[in-house]
Protein backbone atom coordinates (compact mmCIF):
# COMPACT_ATOMS: atom_id res chain seq x y z
CA UNK A 1 0.00 0.00 0.00
CA UNK A 2 1.41 3.36 -1.04
CA UNK A 3 0.54 7.03 -0.59
CA UNK A 4 -0.32 8.86 -3.82
CA UNK A 5 0.18 12.62 -3.99
CA UNK A 6 -1.33 14.04 -7.16
CA UNK A 7 1.33 16.70 -7.70
CA UNK A 8 4.19 14.20 -7.33
CA UNK A 9 4.53 11.78 -10.23
CA UNK A 10 7.15 9.88 -8.26
CA UNK A 11 4.32 8.58 -6.04
CA UNK A 12 2.34 7.15 -8.96
CA UNK A 13 2.27 3.33 -8.89
CA UNK A 14 3.93 1.39 -11.71
CA UNK A 15 0.53 0.15 -12.86
CA UNK A 16 -0.56 3.78 -13.34
CA UNK A 17 2.60 4.65 -15.26
CA UNK A 18 2.29 1.63 -17.56
CA UNK A 19 -1.34 2.42 -18.31
CA UNK A 20 -0.72 6.12 -18.90
CA UNK A 21 2.24 5.50 -21.18
CA UNK A 22 0.33 2.90 -23.18
CA UNK A 23 -2.57 5.32 -23.78
CA UNK A 24 -0.57 8.52 -24.13
CA UNK A 25 -1.23 9.13 -27.83
CA UNK A 26 -4.97 8.54 -27.51
CA UNK A 27 -5.42 11.06 -24.70
CA UNK A 28 -3.13 13.73 -26.16
CA UNK A 29 -4.98 13.54 -29.50
CA UNK A 30 -8.26 13.88 -27.66
CA UNK A 31 -7.09 16.94 -25.71
CA UNK A 32 -5.85 18.62 -28.87
CA UNK A 33 -9.39 18.45 -30.25
CA UNK A 34 -11.32 18.77 -26.98
CA UNK A 35 -13.10 22.04 -27.82
CA UNK A 36 -14.15 20.69 -31.21
CA UNK A 37 -15.32 17.44 -29.64
CA UNK A 38 -17.29 19.19 -26.89
CA UNK A 39 -19.04 21.48 -29.36
CA UNK A 40 -19.86 18.57 -31.63
CA UNK A 41 -21.31 16.48 -28.79
CA UNK A 42 -23.46 19.41 -27.67
CA UNK A 43 -24.68 19.95 -31.24
CA UNK A 44 -25.55 16.27 -31.58
CA UNK A 45 -27.57 16.42 -28.36
CA UNK A 46 -29.37 19.55 -29.57
CA UNK A 47 -30.24 18.16 -32.99
CA UNK A 48 -30.73 14.54 -32.01
CA UNK A 49 -28.13 13.32 -34.52
CA UNK A 50 -25.33 10.86 -33.78
CA UNK A 51 -22.73 9.26 -36.03
CA UNK A 52 -20.84 6.54 -34.21
CA UNK A 53 -18.21 6.40 -36.96
CA UNK A 54 -17.36 10.10 -36.98
CA UNK A 55 -13.83 11.07 -35.96
CA UNK A 56 -15.15 13.23 -33.13
CA UNK A 57 -17.19 10.43 -31.60
CA UNK A 58 -14.34 7.98 -32.03
CA UNK A 59 -12.04 10.19 -29.94
CA UNK A 60 -14.79 10.75 -27.35
CA UNK A 61 -15.60 7.05 -26.99
CA UNK A 62 -11.94 6.06 -26.82
CA UNK A 63 -11.27 8.41 -23.91
CA UNK A 64 -14.53 7.43 -22.23
CA UNK A 65 -13.37 3.79 -22.28
CA UNK A 66 -9.88 4.89 -21.20
CA UNK A 67 -11.28 6.55 -18.08
CA UNK A 68 -13.52 3.57 -17.37
CA UNK A 69 -10.54 1.20 -17.46
CA UNK A 70 -8.42 3.49 -15.30
CA UNK A 71 -11.25 3.72 -12.77
CA UNK A 72 -11.12 -0.08 -12.44
CA UNK A 73 -7.43 0.20 -11.59
CA UNK A 74 -8.23 2.73 -8.85
CA UNK A 75 -11.06 0.67 -7.37
CA UNK A 76 -8.88 -2.45 -7.23
CA UNK A 77 -6.02 -0.57 -5.60
CA UNK A 78 -4.95 -0.66 -1.95
CA UNK A 79 -3.16 2.68 -2.32
CA UNK A 80 -4.30 5.83 -0.54
CA UNK A 81 -4.83 9.30 -2.01
CA UNK A 82 -3.59 12.39 -0.15
CA UNK A 83 -6.49 14.84 0.31
CA UNK A 84 -7.26 18.05 2.19
CA UNK A 85 -10.38 19.27 3.96
CA UNK A 86 -10.80 23.06 4.12
CA UNK A 87 -12.77 24.30 7.10
CA UNK A 88 -13.06 26.88 9.88
CA UNK A 89 -13.20 25.48 13.42
CA UNK A 90 -12.68 26.38 17.05
CA UNK A 91 -9.67 25.30 19.13
CA UNK A 92 -11.74 22.63 20.86
CA UNK A 93 -13.03 21.23 17.58
CA UNK A 94 -9.48 21.15 16.26
CA UNK A 95 -8.29 19.11 19.25
CA UNK A 96 -11.27 16.76 18.94
CA UNK A 97 -10.64 16.14 15.23
CA UNK A 98 -6.92 15.62 15.82
CA UNK A 99 -7.68 12.97 18.44
CA UNK A 100 -10.81 11.33 17.02
CA UNK A 101 -10.78 12.11 13.30
CA UNK A 102 -13.27 13.73 10.92
CA UNK A 103 -16.90 12.81 11.40
CA UNK A 104 -19.31 12.95 8.42
CA UNK A 105 -22.34 15.14 9.04
CA UNK A 106 -25.92 13.93 9.23
CA UNK A 107 -28.97 14.90 11.29
CA UNK A 108 -27.47 13.36 14.43
CA UNK A 109 -23.81 14.40 14.22
CA UNK A 110 -24.58 18.08 13.56
CA UNK A 111 -26.50 18.18 16.83
CA UNK A 112 -23.37 16.86 18.61
CA UNK A 113 -21.38 19.68 17.00
CA UNK A 114 -23.83 22.31 18.26
CA UNK A 115 -23.85 20.75 21.73
CA UNK A 116 -20.05 20.98 21.84
CA UNK A 117 -20.22 24.69 20.96
CA UNK A 118 -22.73 25.20 23.77
CA UNK A 119 -20.68 23.18 26.29
CA UNK A 120 -17.62 25.36 25.64
CA UNK A 121 -19.61 28.56 26.00
CA UNK A 122 -19.45 29.73 22.38
CA UNK A 123 -23.24 29.87 21.96
CA UNK A 124 -26.29 30.23 24.19
CA UNK A 125 -28.94 27.56 24.53
CA UNK A 126 -31.26 29.69 22.41
CA UNK A 127 -28.61 29.88 19.66
CA UNK A 128 -28.00 26.12 19.89
CA UNK A 129 -31.69 25.41 19.39
CA UNK A 130 -31.78 27.84 16.48
CA UNK A 131 -28.87 26.03 14.82
CA UNK A 132 -30.65 22.71 15.27
CA UNK A 133 -33.88 24.03 13.77
CA UNK A 134 -32.50 25.92 10.77
CA UNK A 135 -29.47 23.89 9.61
CA UNK A 136 -29.82 22.34 6.15
CA UNK A 137 -29.73 18.76 7.40
CA UNK A 138 -32.83 19.45 9.48
CA UNK A 139 -34.81 21.32 6.82
CA UNK A 140 -33.67 20.02 3.43
CA UNK A 141 -33.26 16.71 1.68
CA UNK A 142 -29.48 17.05 1.51
CA UNK A 143 -27.15 14.12 1.09
CA UNK A 144 -25.86 12.94 4.44
CA UNK A 145 -22.73 11.07 5.52
CA UNK A 146 -20.35 12.64 3.06
CA UNK A 147 -17.20 14.71 3.46
CA UNK A 148 -15.80 17.05 0.84
CA UNK A 149 -12.03 16.99 0.33
CA UNK A 150 -9.74 18.71 -2.14
CA UNK A 151 -7.07 16.87 -4.04
CA UNK A 152 -4.28 18.95 -5.48
CA UNK A 153 -2.45 21.92 -3.97
CA UNK A 154 -4.59 23.89 -1.51
CA UNK A 155 -3.69 27.55 -1.19
CA UNK A 156 -5.72 29.92 0.98
CA UNK A 157 -4.76 32.87 -1.21
CA UNK A 158 -5.93 31.45 -4.53
CA UNK A 159 -7.99 33.92 -6.55
CA UNK A 160 -10.24 31.28 -8.08
CA UNK A 161 -12.95 30.35 -5.57
CA UNK A 162 -15.09 28.22 -7.88
CA UNK A 163 -14.36 25.16 -5.73
CA UNK A 164 -15.40 27.01 -2.58
CA UNK A 165 -12.09 26.82 -0.69
CA UNK A 166 -12.17 30.45 0.45
CA UNK A 167 -15.83 30.18 1.48
CA UNK A 168 -15.03 27.17 3.66
CA UNK A 169 -12.07 28.92 5.30
CA UNK A 170 -13.66 32.33 5.80
CA UNK A 171 -17.09 31.23 7.06
CA UNK A 172 -17.69 29.20 10.18
CA UNK A 173 -19.51 25.92 10.07
CA UNK A 174 -19.68 24.75 6.48
CA UNK A 175 -22.34 25.56 3.91
CA UNK A 176 -24.97 23.61 5.83
CA UNK A 177 -25.23 26.56 8.23
CA UNK A 178 -23.37 29.65 6.95
CA UNK A 179 -25.57 29.82 3.83
CA UNK A 180 -28.75 29.98 5.93
CA UNK A 181 -29.96 33.63 6.39
CA UNK A 182 -31.46 32.89 9.83
CA UNK A 183 -28.06 31.69 11.09
CA UNK A 184 -25.93 34.50 9.66
CA UNK A 185 -25.46 36.38 12.95
CA UNK A 186 -24.50 33.24 14.86
CA UNK A 187 -21.95 32.25 12.23
CA UNK A 188 -20.46 35.74 12.25
CA UNK A 189 -20.02 35.55 16.03
CA UNK A 190 -18.44 32.09 15.80
CA UNK A 191 -16.04 33.34 13.14
CA UNK A 192 -14.28 35.44 15.79
CA UNK A 193 -13.60 32.33 17.91
CA UNK A 194 -12.41 30.05 15.11
CA UNK A 195 -9.48 29.69 12.72
CA UNK A 196 -9.17 28.70 9.05
CA UNK A 197 -7.67 25.22 8.86
CA UNK A 198 -6.53 22.71 6.29
CA UNK A 199 -6.97 19.13 7.49
CA UNK A 200 -4.75 16.57 5.82
CA UNK A 201 -5.75 12.94 5.43
CA UNK A 202 -5.41 9.91 3.17
CA UNK A 203 -8.49 8.30 1.64
CA UNK A 204 -9.27 4.98 0.00
CA UNK A 205 -10.33 5.11 -3.63
CA UNK A 206 -13.21 2.77 -2.77
CA UNK A 207 -14.81 5.46 -0.57
CA UNK A 208 -14.84 8.12 -3.32
CA UNK A 209 -18.32 8.82 -4.66
CA UNK A 210 -19.14 8.14 -8.31
CA UNK A 211 -19.57 11.79 -9.29
CA UNK A 212 -16.02 12.64 -8.18
CA UNK A 213 -14.24 9.99 -10.24
CA UNK A 214 -14.49 11.72 -13.61
CA UNK A 215 -12.81 14.95 -12.46
CA UNK A 216 -10.25 13.00 -10.41
CA UNK A 217 -9.20 10.84 -13.35
CA UNK A 218 -9.08 13.83 -15.73
CA UNK A 219 -6.86 15.59 -13.20
CA UNK A 220 -4.49 12.63 -13.03
CA UNK A 221 -4.27 12.46 -16.82
CA UNK A 222 -3.79 16.22 -17.27
CA UNK A 223 -1.03 16.35 -14.68
CA UNK A 224 0.80 13.31 -16.03
CA UNK A 225 0.70 14.39 -19.67
CA UNK A 226 0.70 18.19 -19.44
CA UNK A 227 1.88 19.05 -15.89
CA UNK A 228 -1.46 20.79 -15.26
CA UNK A 229 -2.96 20.19 -11.85
CA UNK A 230 -6.36 21.58 -10.90
CA UNK A 231 -7.84 21.86 -7.46
CA UNK A 232 -10.78 19.46 -7.46
CA UNK A 233 -13.39 18.31 -5.00
CA UNK A 234 -13.41 14.69 -3.91
CA UNK A 235 -16.66 13.63 -2.28
CA UNK A 236 -16.55 10.66 0.08
CA UNK A 237 -19.47 8.52 1.08
CA UNK A 238 -18.51 7.41 4.59
CA UNK A 239 -21.63 6.44 6.53
CA UNK A 240 -20.87 5.68 10.18
CA UNK A 241 -17.13 6.01 9.58
CA UNK A 242 -14.56 8.35 11.07
CA UNK A 243 -11.81 9.57 8.75
CA UNK A 244 -8.43 9.64 10.55
CA UNK A 245 -6.36 12.78 10.00
CA UNK A 246 -2.60 13.11 9.75
CA UNK A 247 -2.18 16.86 10.20
CA UNK A 248 -4.16 20.04 10.87
CA UNK A 249 -2.63 23.24 9.53
CA UNK A 250 -3.89 26.46 11.10
CA UNK A 251 -3.68 29.29 8.57
CA UNK A 252 -3.18 32.97 9.09
CA UNK A 253 -6.18 35.16 8.36
CA UNK A 254 -6.13 36.83 4.95
CA UNK A 255 -5.36 40.53 4.83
Amino acid sequence: MGIIILNKKSTFPKQWIDFLEENKTTYINYKSKQNEITQSIEEQKRTGTYDIFSTVNTYYNQVKMLKKNFKKILLNSNDLLECYHATRITKEERLFIKEKGLMPFNKQTVVKKFQMLFDYGYITEEEKNKLIIYNRYHNEDVRENRICFYSGYVDYNIEDNKNGVQDCLENYGGEFIYTIPELKDICENLKAYSDPCIIKTFVKFQTIEEESFCSLISNIFDFYYFDKLHLIQVQLGVKNKIIPVTDIMVLQEKG
